[in-house]
């Protein structure tokens, strides 16, 4: 076997010329030492590289990753606890929800609050969905609240304030202990209500003379009757006028009609057991 060596246009090989009896040929083999080297005029060989390793997470974004699944979680636990609160408000009773006079609920026949006004009584009713359910001594307003309602109409009326509803009043009667249901006990609650929210207390003559000068002076006149229990308990009414049939425009705030009522003097006189004239300090 003969070999020989050829650099030049084929850059640096090895050209081999082997012959053996009867046959020969010859192998241009690549000289191992200029393996990937690039020679004049030859184009360049594409570089052959490793797979890049895939980069390394640092500390900081795998810290990261972890807050943002847990606001993705919380963020799901906070929309089925909102729905869930939702369909639970949906079943409550409206007797839980406070609400304002002529809002939903049964219908109400009570002045909404947004038309209360200084010189016009309004008419409140004790079932009002807004303060029905308050506590007025051992009951509620709408059990036995026709004082707080009552006193609040008054105020309404000489002040034009919309501050307090008779759940406001009735709560005031519960803190001064002043939620006696007799005769006694409803006119110490009214004196004492009067005195506190500003009112000037006006005695009444229970006349029909008495009543007139009364409301003719700028009194709202309020009037305790004995209950349809006949328990010993009263019940309070407006006085609000005298209407153009020469009648009493009353309302009582326990009346299931919702309605003001024309009562003739006679008969509110003889139903009374004392009348209590409230008008602005």
């Amino acid at each position: 076997m003969t070999s020989s060596t050829l650099a030049g246009s084929r850059g640096a090989e090895s050209i081999h010329t082997f012959s053996h009896p009867g046959f020969s040929y010859v192998a241009v083999l690549p000289n191992r030492a200029s393996y990937g080297a690039v020679g004049h005029g030859q184009p360049e060989r594409p570089s052959v590289k490793a797979p890049a390793a895939a980069p390394e997470r640092s500390a900081d974004s795998a810290a990261l990753q972890a807050p943002t699944l847990f606001a993705i979680a919380f963020a799901l636990l906070t929309a089925v606890a909102l729905l869930a609160a939702l369909a639970f408000a949906g079943t409550r009773a409206p007797a839980a929800v406070a609400e304002e006079p002529g809002q939903a609920g049964e219908p109400e026949q009570s002045t909404p609050m947004a038309d209360w006004a200084q010189g016009t009584l309004p008419h409140l009713y004790q079932s009002n969905q807004g303060w029905a359910y308050a506590p007025f001594g051992d009951a509620t307003v709408g059990e036995a609240g026709s004082a707080p309602t009552s006193l609040c109409m008054v105020y309404v009326k000489a002040t034009g304030s919309r501050s307090y509803t008779p759940a406001g009043f009735a709560a005031f009667g519960n803190e001064q202990g002043l939620t006696g249901r007799d005769a006694a006990g409803a006119l110490a609650y009214l004196q004492a209500g009067a005195e506190a929210f500003g009112l000037a207390v006006v005695p009444v003559e229970p006349s029909a003379l008495g009543l007139r000068q009364a409301l003719a002076q700028g009194s709202t006149v309020i009037a305790l009757m004995p209950s349809a229990s006949q328990d010993g308990t009263v019940t309070c009414a407006v006085i609000d006028d005298v209407n153009e049939d020469s009648a009493l425009a009353v309302v009582d705030p326990a009346s299931a009609a919702h309605e003001p009522q024309a009562w003739a003097f006679d008969d509110l006189l003889g139903s009374t057991v004392g009348l209590l004239g409230l008008q602005a300090a």
